[in-house]
């Protein structure tokens, strides 16, 4: 067949595939040849219902060779063509022998042409239609997350209190949110994600500063708060020592250790953002431990004294080295410390002092409005004094560490019902840390398991 009348065909089966004509009807003798160089096609739709003897309907569609002339832009003739044809914006003139091609066929009237029934199409899955709501991604989708993991690290307390004591909280919540994801990934079916999938996907895809203003104040104001400050104040200068020099030799040392033993051609400002970031403790398993075991109460004080603040020093080295690493550092230096161990502190003394003033306003005794003012106030002091912190360019983990400190050292005697407010902190605390290692868990698995940069080799 000759590469024009292929052209055409082409052309014919995309109009028949739009107009919903059977493809199979399509043969290439019906390739029609026109004057000016025009290819016609015969389509023949499908046929009727058998109870109505018509005929098959019949339509020319035409097509234009990419090698054909441009049509003429003569006038169109006066008297139009009977049949019609598809796309057309003026009447076409009737087929003529050419020099080029055989004589034209005469045309076959065809009676009004019955347009076919649309074909039911797959539409998107965002497309808000009411039959593939189970396929949306929902925002609601997002609260399933801190629901399902909180009923199952109630699950888990319960079970390690009984048979295992000694088995750190935190890490089987890093464990289980590993394999939360991983079943959840399981789930093949016809929409893209299941409902678990969903809130998994939200809560990994989180923006990390999100995460920080959500957690980090209620865990940080929570401990300091509790801490015992008869005992914390013998142990300051230990603390303060092991939280400043201490972390500081940790970040270099492990900066430049990794720096030297991986086969990697970063920065080496880089390789102190990591040892940055590592040389900050979580000492939730272990004060666990230490209070299990009957420690020393200096001992626990000494470290969960010292875990207060190497949180902030380690947020700040994290600040100076990876500005260094993206060439955005201040020169001046000794501003920047300054900015970040006093302008922070110095807010969050404020936030706890004006957080006193306001307990020392609802002392009520056996009043339930006080009770509740009382919580609301501490609440909103972790909270706030963190956002000034940070809006002042400074550290807000020191913020609200020394806002929470100022409450503990001031505050304590005038709560109302101590036993309430320790309790709803303690619940914070507690839902703090078990969204978080799940999340931790959640985003280890996708990183470690599913990412094109990490190989198997790189784990040994």
């Amino acid at each position: 067949m000759a590469p024009r009348a292929l052209f055409a065909l082409a052309l014919a089966l995309g109009a028949a595939r739009l107009a919903g004509a059977d493809l199979a009807e399509v043969d290439p003798d019906d390739v029609l040849r026109g004057n000016d160089n025009e290819t016609y096609v015969r389509l023949v739709s499908p046929s009727p219902a058998p109870t109505v003897s018509k005929a098959p309907t019949v339509s020319l569609v035409p097509t234009r060779s990419p090698t054909s002339p441009a049509p003429s832009t003569s006038p169109a003739p006066s008297t139009a063509p009977t049949d019609s044809f598809a796309p057309s914006t003026s009447p076409e003139p009737t087929p003529t022998p050419s020099e080029n091609g055989p004589p034209s066929r005469p045309r076959a009237p065809s009676p009004k042409p019955t347009e076919p029934t649309p074909e039911p199409t797959k539409r998107p899955i965002n497309e808000g239609l009411d039959d593939d709501k189970d396929c949306e991604n929902d925002p609601y989708n997002a609260l399933l997350f801190p629901f399902v993991f909180l009923l199952l690290g109630a699950c888990t307390m319960q079970l390690t209190s009984k048979f295992a004591p000694n088995v750190p909280y935190t890490v089987l919540m890093l464990i289980e949110g590993c394999l939360v994801d991983w079943w959840a990934s399981l789930d093949d079916n016809d929409c893209p994600f299941n409902p678990m999938q969903q809130t998994l996907s939200m809560w990994a895809h989180m923006n990390g500063d999100l995460i920080l203003y959500a957690f980090l104040p209620a865990l940080l104001f929570g401990d300091a708060m509790a801490i015992n400050m008869h005992v914390f104040k013998g142990a300051f200068w230990q603390c303060m020592w092991l939280a400043t020099v201490g972390v500081l030799a940790s970040a270099y040392v492990t900066g430049y250790v990794a720096w030297y033993a991986m086969p990697y051609d970063h920065p080496r400002a880089l390789y102190l953002t990591m040892g940055s970031v590592l040389a900050s403790t979580d000492p939730v398993a272990i004060v666990a431990l230490l209070n299990s075991v009957g420690a020393s109460t200096v001992l626990t004080i000494q470290i969960t004294g010292e875990s207060l603040f190497n949180d902030g020093v380690s947020m700040v080295l994290f600040k100076l080295f990876f500005d260094i690493y993206r060439d955005k550092h201040d020169d001046n230096l000794p501003k920047f410390l300054v900015q970040q161990f006093l302008v922070g502190p110095l807010i969050g003394i404020l936030c706890g002092g004006v957080t006193v003033f306001w307990l020392s306003l609802a002392t009520r005794r056996f009043s339930h409005e006080h009770a509740t003012i009382q919580l609301v106030v501490t609440i909103c002091c972790a909270y706030i004094s963190y956002i000034l912190a940070e809006l002042a360019d400074s550290s807000g983990v020191l913020g609200t560490v020394s806002a929470g400190l100022v409450v503990a050292w001031r505050g304590w005697p005038l709560v109302v019902e101590p036993e309430a407010l320790e309790s709803v902190w303690e619940f914070l605390e507690h839902a703090g840390n078990t969204l978080i290692f799940a999340l931790v868990g959640v985003i280890t698995r996708r990183v470690a398991f599913g990412s094109r940069y990490i190989r198997r080799r790189d784990f040994f």
